[in-house]
């Protein structure tokens, strides 16, 4: 029988969009947030999370902060096995206790069968509490997926990234432990506040995503992320948060996570000393994902957290085109993944 639901507003959708400038905002970001380490207390026997990405940077950090509250089981989603290894020895080694499981799985972002694989390998799973998907990527230079034929930065960032997180969500729901509802944290970025998408203008917003004449750097990175705010705000409304939260977190400015590797020297050399002068240890960043995903309640469903809080969306989701373009892209993802039944799992949600 099909549960009676309520029609649900996240609390991010209900505030009003943010008045801060892109200046305003950094400085409240980065200078006047207060990091909230996790309760000492804090004990996750017995449980087992899975994180993208986690071989380096605040994915590893985050993976490493799990294990020192007693993590039982860690699968760490990487799509270098050798630096998931790697990574999985050294968390071994600093783990606080030496019964935890810590099993490295592939997992390609840029492959369809790839991110479908790895859902059915989840399927084997007896128990899951959390995932956190925080892999992602920038990039200056246009590259067109060859899978796929997508920007890469569009593809890795939102398409897989919403593909993997509504295939999970049967699977959280019939893995996480009753009576706590399953976790599901999408790592996203405040470059989403202030970005326009001005490919909304053409008849196919992805295909325009497309095109190297559209093409605009990290200006793509922060639309990748805006497109997340605009998808994850409609799916959780198709997702009772008793059964699975789901929520979106900004870890801000972070020293060392190699998010600009691939950006002009001018970029490097302006990140370099931000993050020198302001940014966050990846430590302080990795507790922002476990205040999401573990602290946070039913409060944070279908909600963007920033500084530990609960914000409003990126200001474009509270335009009259904003919530056009919500519409649009809801309608090109599902076709998009018409080969998955993407529809069919989003109705079986609610079962």
């Amino acid at each position: 029988m099909a549960k009676s639901l309520s029609p649900f507003k996240s609390a991010s959708s209900k505030m009003p969009a943010l008045t801060l400038s892109v200046g305003q905002l950094f400085i409240q970001a980065q200078l006047c947030s207060k990091p909230q380490m996790p309760p000492k207390d804090l004990d996750l026997s017995g449980q087992t999370a899975i994180i993208t990405g986690a071989n380096n940077g605040i994915g590893f950090a985050c993976a490493r902060l799990l294990l020192q509250h007693n993590l039982s089981h860690l699968i760490i989603a990487v799509r270098s096995e050798d630096k998931g290894n790697a990574a999985a020895e050294q968390l071994r080694r600093t783990a606080s206790s030496t019964s935890s499981q810590i099993d490295v799985w592939r997992l390609d972002m840029g492959d369809y069968s790839s991110v479908q694989g790895f859902a059915k390998r989840c399927e084997t799973l007896p128990r899951i509490d959390l995932v956190i998907l925080n892999a992602g990527m920038g990039d200056i230079t246009f590259h067109l997926n060859k899978n796929t034929g997508h920007e890469e930065t569009i593809q890795v960032n939102f398409l897989s990234t919403m593909y993997l997180s509504t295939i999970l969500l049967p699977i959280l729901k019939s893995r996480a432990p009753a009576p706590k509802p399953g976790r599901l944290t999408i790592v996203s970025s405040g470059t989403a506040m202030h970005c326009d998408l001005p490919e909304a203008k053409a008849d196919h917003i992805l295909s325009a995503l497309d095109s190297e004449g559209n093409f605009d750097g990290m200006g793509h990175y922060g639309k990748s992320k805006l497109l997340g705010h605009l998808f994850v705000d409609r799916l959780s409304q198709h997702v009772d948060p008793s059964d699975v939260i789901i929520n979106l977190i900004d870890p801000g400015l972070t020293k060392g996570t190699g998010l600009m590797n691939k950006g002009s020297w001018l970029m490097k050399i302006g990140m370099a000393i931000g993050t020198r002068l302001v940014g966050h240890t990846q430590e302080q960043s990795a507790s922002s994902y476990v205040d999401a995903a573990i602290i946070k309640g039913e409060e944070s469903h279908g909600s963007y957290i920033m500084d530990w809080k609960i914000y409003p969306f990126g200001f474009y989701y509270y335009t009259e085109e904003g919530k056009s373009v919500q519409d649009r892209i809801w309608r090109e993802v599902m076709d998009e993944f018409a080969f998955a039944h993407m529809e069919e799992i989003i109705r079986s949600l609610k079962k």
